[in-house]
């Protein structure tokens, strides 16, 4: 049986919303990489340390052009921001769409504003409608 998302007081917990990737996107999605930044962590005095804990990557879907960031849980990048910005061509990016996870953190005038958090990532190649 499926587990029901229960209302208590008119509220109900964020993580009944929680959907991952492919909800939203197809299958054949096509993702450019645009951004390469690194996640620092914090420690307990909620200061910035050098320790770099995930990198976020900021990716635009070919069809739509939209344009989001995904958060990828790895301390390695698939990726360098020096490599990005020196390649020639765009850069294709996959996430796990089952395993990426969309968590609404803030509703606002209809509006969810989402963090998207991914278990990783591997660069991908365009496919062939995409070549000019």
């Amino acid at each position: 049986m499926k587990n029901k998302t229960t209302l208590k007081g008119n509220k109900l917990s964020a993580q009944d919303l929680w959907r991952p990737l492919s909800a939203f996107l197809s299958e054949n999605s096509q993702l450019a990489l645009t951004e390469v930044r690194p996640v620092f962590h914090y420690d307990k005095d909620k200061k910035q340390t050098e320790q770099i804990e995930a990198w976020k990557c900021t990716v635009t879907e070919m069809e739509t052009l939209s344009s989001f960031s995904v958060r990828v849980n790895s301390t390695t990048p698939v990726i360098t921001p020096e490599e990005l910005e020196e390649a020639e061509e765009r850069v294709f990016i996959e996430f796990p769409m089952e395993e990426t996870i969309v968590k609404p953190y803030k509703l606002e005038y209809g509006t969810a504003t989402v963090s998207i958090v991914a278990p990783y990532a591997k660069l991908s190649s365009p496919t062939d409608s995409e070549e000019d």
